[in-house]
């Protein structure tokens, strides 16, 4: 039986520990665009991770993630675990009332919503009094006119004490849709947390938006 430490993040064991244990050139996951590997998909973890730290995601908060199958989903789940956070996948068969349902009893700050779901969870969004940034995945032709394209999740180069990050970028464009315009950051060292709230490894990856 695995003996699980004091201090455990979920990501370093389901994501982390493939690298460690030399499968990271492994087919992880297949989509309808192709493949990620190991690397890839701890890679994709780490930018993301440090996206949502950069749009002021901390510990305990929630993160919704209204996601269609897709590599975006992965690197939300897995990153807003890294960093402490707590991801909220919902039903994306649901409606708009109640993913305002969602939003307003988590008080997430932040909501991840594939491009394909604005139509429905779109005209809510701005009824949610915690919410403050929402990241469109893919094309988000019908998002509002204030939306400011940012820098995909795979855009520069990454470093990580952690992972061994590839070049490979996230396949769909993320775009900042909250009133607040997105401004792209150099790249900088972070730091994931355990459940216990104590650091458990350093992340570093580009950033892709900040208030």
């Amino acid at each position: 039986m695995m003996q699980v430490p004091a201090r455990f993040n979920a990501t370093t064991f389901f994501v982390d520990r493939h690298l460690a244990e030399g499968r990271g050139d492994r087919i992880a996951f297949h989509h309808d665009g192709g493949s990620l590997t190991y690397a890839q998909l701890a890679d994709l973890v780490n930018r993301t991770g440090n996206a949502l730290l950069d749009l002021g995601v901390r510990p305990e908060q929630r993160v919704l993630c209204l996601l269609l199958d897709s590599p975006e989903f992965l690197a939300t789940f897995w990153g807003a675990i890294k960093i402490g956070a707590v991801p909220i996948p919902v039903n994306t068969m649901m409606r708009g009332d109640d993913y305002l349902y969602f939003l307003e009893d988590s008080r997430a700050p932040v909501a991840v919503v594939s491009e394909p779901l604005l139509a429905e969870a779109g005209p809510i969004l701005a009824q949610a009094r915690f919410l403050e940034h929402v990241i469109v995945v893919g094309r988000a032709s019908g998002s509002p006119s204030h939306s400011t394209p940012i820098r995909s999740p795979g855009s520069s180069g990454s470093r990580s004490a952690c992972a061994t990050p590839g070049e490979e970028s996230s396949p769909n464009g993320w775009r900042e849709s909250s009133p607040s315009s997105a401004s792209p950051t150099p790249p900088r060292s972070l730091t994931g947390v355990s459940g216990s709230g104590s650091p458990s490894c350093s992340i570093s990856s580009s950033s892709t938006a900040g208030r």
